[in-house]
């Protein structure tokens, strides 16, 4: 990175008035690398300025979040946290505005996540860090992001005992979902007690679900998730249960079954429409985006075979 560094410095000293935004850009970038901060973030700024109206570079915003969450954190081991309130808000600003680019990248959703903490923003935080499980759910660090927000607030300790959870079986047995199926397998007889448990499986079914195409391990799943949410459907309210519902759609539209798969939606829906809390909007204009892409496919699909016509006119 340093030599890289100097070299865009000497194209930039070469022709500092029509110097391009991406040499600046570039230059942002090595400095970061080479943790010369305020370097970075002066290459970072001349090259923001000179885009002016046109598209950002993602990996110029990236960077930029990136360097000011790392001041922030900088100036949090000298004491400093007037100025760490300002460098973490200059994070959120540029995490917020590369997500509008890259809405569903695992590295930038998880340092807006980060950055929303430092500020003690943790509705936020636990609403970008479920979209993250929603997307990845087979991320451990998110369901760990969310357990430390709901312990903060001191609020749903039992669901963040369930993320908690999940976070530990995932790290212990990586993402091989075959070890997984193994520990599930057996386990379950004794797992399956107590709702607490029962959210473990369902999570644990949800990397199946997402990141495996074998269709057998999607009707395993299927199955599992039929039996763990049989005796809830008149009174699942919180928030893991809707997230999992989701999940259990997604599976339910893997293998065609599309009438099943719009009632988990519609049932997903209702849980949305039931809290309470205010601070859950921009997650709930989210999960309405998740849960339009997720018709948008599924009408398309049914377009593409004729045989489901009758489920078109339900569906419109």
């Amino acid at each position: 990175y340093s030599k890289e560094a100097e070299l865009y410095q000497k194209a930039i000293d070469l022709n500092k008035e029509n110097a391009p935004p991406v040499f600046y850009s570039n230059l942002c970038i090595a400095k970061f690398y080479l943790n010369q901060l305020e370097d970075a973030q002066a290459a970072g700024e001349k090259s923001y300025q000179f885009y002016g109206e046109k598209e950002k570079f993602i990996g110029l915003l990236e960077t930029m979040a990136k360097i000011h969450y790392q001041k922030g954190e900088n100036s949090e081991k000298f004491k400093n946290s007037t100025i760490a309130k300002i460098e973490f808000e200059k994070s959120v600003k540029y995490y917020k505005e590369v997500l509008l680019k890259d809405p569903e990248n695992k590295g930038l959703l998880s340092g807006y996540g980060n950055a929303l903490i430092k500020l003690n923003s943790y509705n936020y935080a636990t609403q970008i860090f479920r979209r993250v499980i929603r997307i990845y759910p087979e991320d451990p660090m998110a369901y760990q992001k969310i357990a430390e927000c709901l312990v903060a607030q001191k609020q749903k300790l039992d669901e963040a005992e369930i993320y908690l959870q999940v976070s530990d079986i995932l790290l212990k047995n990586g993402t091989e979902l075959l070890k997984l199926k193994e520990a599930l397998v057996k386990d379950y007889e004794s797992l399956q007690q107590t709702k607490l448990c029962k959210g473990i499986l369902a999570c644990i079914l949800n990397v199946f679900c997402d990141s495996n195409k074998n269709p057998d391990l999607f009707n395993d799943s299927i199955a599992i998730f039929n039996e763990i949410f049989q005796p809830l459907y008149d009174n699942t309210k919180s928030m893991i249960d809707a997230e999992l519902l989701n999940h259990f759609a997604q599976a339910l539209f893997k293998v065609n079954n599309y009438e099943e798969t719009i009632n988990r939606i519609n049932h997903t829906i209702l849980i949305y429409n039931n809290d309470e809390n205010d601070e859950r909007f921009f997650d709930l204009a989210k999960a309405y985006s998740d849960l339009a892409n997720g018709y948008t496919n599924l009408i398309q699909k049914l377009f593409n075979e004729f045989r489901h016509n009758e489920y078109l006119e339900s569906i419109l």
